[in-house]
């Protein structure tokens, strides 16, 4: 449900300034996310329950904060950190490693701080039929810089109740002690098994110990216990036994990496370097045969950019296939390095696929010239996260299919042209390329799955379940930030593509250029269409949705999505190992890319706000808590039900309940789409203000209708006399009201 909405029908704003689980608030009021240097807080296990939701185009997700960040440092005035790089497996495996007790609680003020909560519940995970992923994010505050692994697993068919172990990784200082950092890291990867990789270095650290060179470090969290923090500095890992430096103090610079996951015959880290080298064989092997098509009629790129994605396909050989950016002419970043490999990343068959000046959507019709692919500039070099690509496969005619975000070469975007982009272009498109790996030279296709005309400010529409356009994408310009406009991108087995964007809301009256216009940034589902090539855009939700936990009882905001920074695309934004690549166990159906159960489940860093004051109103100055997570949604099964306001709730039981007026009694409830686009003052509902609607207001003021309500009250009385005719004197810039 989106805020606004919850508010009375004549308010509208937007949310989208940052704020600062375990699902939970504190008991005391001082926040309870957890010190990441007590060491019996290394290890915690707890349930988390999904909150059903729907989409825009009528589907049912499940929401939960699944992960908070930890304690901010004791010199910061923050509840929690701030979250980077995240990752989750791409794999989902049948669990070997969740067991025992976790806590469980369903109250606000319980949770597992044991010095801000109240004393959670505990139940036993079941003993068999659990499906688990792996979930990670890199978390920053002052000096401090986290790793942060996470086992999520679930019963199928009981698929609201999560298993969670939340393991602290890895932490780039021995205590909370500002300004004692050895290391700085960058988030990679997680598999299924909970090998967790990043990237580490001693860049601006204030250490004594401080970490050399390149080091790229595997972290078996399964491992992880309580009773030792896992430091990582020049004299190795404070866990040595559940950590690798599978790269160690290199002279040569590498961006955080992927990995061939233990589910398909690794764990192997591979990545790139700065000298234009694929590195595998947990980086004991370099080639830059990955440059390289041997595909016939193919392109050769001269140098890479950016981190690779990955996914457990095999269409190219081997056991996998990765995807990467490339380059021509030594400058420009227009390829797609897409290639196979084997159990150690060792390439196979390679696909350099080179995007064309003009790339087309062929549902909607834009055509966008292209400049290049993005995502590897300023910070995301060392930083991450990994995946600035992603890779899937038609499962109908066979072919690969991968996408890339491009800066587009508008008129009104800098001057930019074919090969040369900037690091804060304003508008963006994701090129989608496909073809056959037995005929790739005369397959090859490119389509567009999104994009922003930088001319004309127009973006990709949005439609609900019913066909009507509900909004379309914008520029995050409308923020006051330069660029860029789009995440990076991660895709299912069905080849749909996920990301986050900015989204021009047209409201309740579905109009673009009314009062109840809205600017939020919002996560999207990218449907592919087989037939075509192309892809509509499913709204899953933006800043300012609300939902009610069911861990706490208490009703949540989403305040912020990160998309840029400064200067360039955010590492804490959504990217190319976001989300897993199988789909959900046993409802999965990749040859119908439009159910929603080709994706096994998500995760998305966001800033949000608990009512916990429980006032209706979501402001930390009063007392209410705010947080930065990770968020995990996941389809869930059932029937879809009718839920045009996304409160998880059947419209006609929210109307038979009292929570959602329907005064014009259409079954439909008052503050949904569509419901908002009479003008008050046209009580007759012809279209327009004229003199004949006074009469209509006396008829409608005789029999108490609720169209004879014009200041908002609630009830029918004189005042709305003088209310109709301040309504009636502002003509078409009047307030709007329920048809």
């Amino acid at each position: 449900m989106k805020m606004t909405r919850l508010m009375a029908l004549t308010a509208c704003a937007g949310i989208a300034a940052p704020a600062l689980a375990q699902d939970s608030v504190s008991s005391t009021g001082n926040g309870d996310a957890l010190d990441a240097y007590n060491t019996s807080n290394q290890v915690v296990k707890f349930t988390a329950e999904l909150t059903p939701f729907t989409s825009s185009l009528g589907n049912t997700y499940g929401i939960v904060p699944l992960v908070k960040a930890s304690d901010a440092l004791p010199v910061d005035n923050f509840l929690s950190h701030l979250l980077s790089g995240q990752a989750m497996s791409k794999s989902i495996v049948d669990n070997t490693l969740t067991s025992g007790a976790y806590a469980d609680w369903a109250t606000a003020g319980a949770g597992v701080n044991a010095q801000e909560n109240s004393a959670p519940g505990s139940v036993n995970a079941p003993a068999s039929g659990l499906k688990s992923v792996g979930v990670s994010f890199a978390e920053f505050g002052n000096s401090a810089n986290n790793i942060i692994a996470g086992l999520v697993s679930f019963d199928p068919s009981t698929p609201e109740t999560l298993y969670v172990d939340r393991i602290v990784a890895a932490t780039n200082q021995a205590t909370n002690a500002a300004g004692t950092d050895n290391s700085q890291f960058g988030m990679g990867v997680i598999d299924a098994n909970l090998n967790t990789q990043f990237r580490a270095d001693g860049f601006g650290t204030g250490g004594s110990n401080v970490i050399s060179g390149n080091n790229m470090i595997r972290v078996n969290a399964e491992l992880r216990s309580n009773g030792t923090v896992n430091d990582i500095s020049a004299s190795g890992a404070g866990d040595a036994a559940a950590s690798e430096f599978i790269l160690n103090a290199s002279g040569t610079t590498h961006s955080p990496g992927s990995q061939v996951e233990e589910a398909v015959g690794g764990p192997s880290g591979f990545g790139p370097n700065f000298n234009g080298e694929l590195v595998y064989n947990d980086y004991n092997t370099a080639t830059t045969a990955h440059l390289t098509s041997t595909l016939p009629g193919l392109a050769t790129a001269t140098d890479q950019r950016g981190t690779m994605g990955y996914s457990p396909i095999n269409p190219l050989g081997g056991v996998a296939t990765a995807i990467g950016l490339g380059r021509i002419n030594g400058t420009d970043t227009v390829d797609l390095a897409v290639f196979g490999i084997d159990a150690t990343g060792a390439p196979q068959d390679v696909a350099v696929l080179q995007a064309p000046t003009m790339i087309s959507d062929p549902i909607d019709g834009y055509v966008a010239p292209f400049a290049e692919f993005r995502g590897y500039r300023s910070q995301m070099a060392f930083r991450g996260p990994s995946g600035a690509g992603a890779v899937s496969q038609d499962a109908v005619t066979g072919e690969v299919v991968a996408a890339g975000v491009f800066d587009i070469a508008c008129n009104n975007c800098g001057g930019l042209t074919y090969g040369g982009g900037a690091a804060t272009a304003p508008v963006q498109g994701i090129a989608v390329a496909s073809f056959d790996a037995t005929d790739a030279a005369n397959t090859l296709t490119w389509n567009l799955a999104a994009w922003v005309d930088g001319d004309t400010g127009v973006g990709k529409p949005v439609f609900n379940g019913s066909g009507a356009q509900i909004g379309e994408l914008t520029a995050i310009g409308v923020f006051g930030i330069a660029g860029p406009s789009i995440s990076g991108v991660s895709m299912d087995a069905a080849g749909n593509v996920y990301f986050l964007a900015p989204f021009f809301d047209y409201g309740a009256d579905m109009t673009a250029g009314t009062a109840d216009d809205d600017f939020d940034s919002a996560l999207f589902r990218a449907v592919y269409d087989s037939t075509t090539g192309g892809y509509d855009l499913e709204l899953i939700l933006q800043t300012g949705s609300v939902f009610t936990s069911a861990n706490t009882g208490l009703d949540y905001v989403i305040t912020f999505l990160s998309i840029a920074d400064s200067n360039s695309t955010s590492s804490g934004t959504f990217y190319g190992h976001n989300t897993t690549f199988d789909g959900y166990p046993g409802l999965a159906n990749p040859t119908d890319p439009s159910d929603r159960f080709n994706l096994g489940g998500m995760v998305v860093a966001m800033d949000m706000t608990y009512d916990s004051n429980l006032d209706g109103m979501f402001d930390e100055t009063l007392g209410d808590e705010g947080y930065n997570y990770l968020f995990y949604i996941a389809p869930l099964p059932g029937d879809d039900i009718t839920d045009c306001n996304n409160n998880g709730v059947d419209d006609a039981t929210d109307i038979a309940n009292g929570t959602s007026d329907d005064l014009n009694m259409d079954g439909v409830p008052d503050e949904c789409p569509g419901q908002m686009n009479r003008l008050c003052a046209d009580v007759n509902n012809n279209g327009s203000v004229e003199p004949t609607d006074f009469t209509a207001w006396i008829n409608a003021f005789n029999t108490n209708n609720y169209r004879a309500d014009q200041n908002f009250t609630g009830t029918v009385d004189p005042t709305d006399f003088t209310a109709w005719i301040a309504n009636f004197n502002q003509g078409a810039n009047g307030p709007f009201c329920v048809n």
